[in-house]
């Protein structure tokens, strides 16, 4: 299983066939941030500016040649911001398994104030909360179970029969 140590935010976005995760910055320089042996293998870049300056306008494809040169995880400095790239499917889906990875960058559209997360759960722990507590009602209401399907063959054979019975077909 994959184990990262550097502390994950979230899924970035989709980049080609791999992901970007994004783990908060510690530092401003790659140099600081730079850890053999606890932070996956990486380019180094420049301070402040990482690795920018050597990245095209296609980023996947300079990922897929990283993946190459590093393997299917690797880490690199995108301005002040940590990146930990996935680049296959196996790797991707171990990180996903675990919840450190559930959340998303705090820089976000999706950053919530504290007030919209008593009503309003986009990330992390309330948002799992939330949607736990709405599956178990649904379940309570006979969502998910074969009663509800019983249920709904008996209102169709009852409408299909009335509307046989009619000289007017409602369908």
């Amino acid at each position: 299983m994959l184990r990262l140590k550097c502390p994950p935010v979230g899924v970035v976005r989709k980049s080609g066939e791999g992901f970007q995760l994004r783990c908060r910055p510690r530092h401003f320089t790659v140099a600081q941030n730079y850890k053999p042996g606890i932070t996956p293998p990486g380019p180094r870049g420049w301070p402040i500016v990482g690795y920018i300056p050597y990245m095209s306008s296609k980023p996947y494809l300079d990922f897929q040649k990283l993946a190459k040169i590093y393997g299917p995880v690797f880490s690199l400095q995108l301005g002040s911001q940590y990146v930990v790239v996935l680049n296959d499917f196996q790797s991707t889906k171990d990180a996903f398994a675990q919840d450190a990875f559930m959340g998303r960058p705090p820089e976000s559209p999706f950053d919530v104030s504290e007030e919209s997360l008593e009503t309003q759960a986009f990330i992390g722990l309330p948002w799992k909360e939330q949607r736990r507590f709405s599956l178990h009602i649904l379940k309570d209401l006979g969502f998910g179970k074969s009663k509800l399907d019983d249920m709904i063959k008996v209102f169709r054979f009852y409408f299909l029969t009335k509307n046989e019975s009619h000289d007017e077909n409602i369908c």
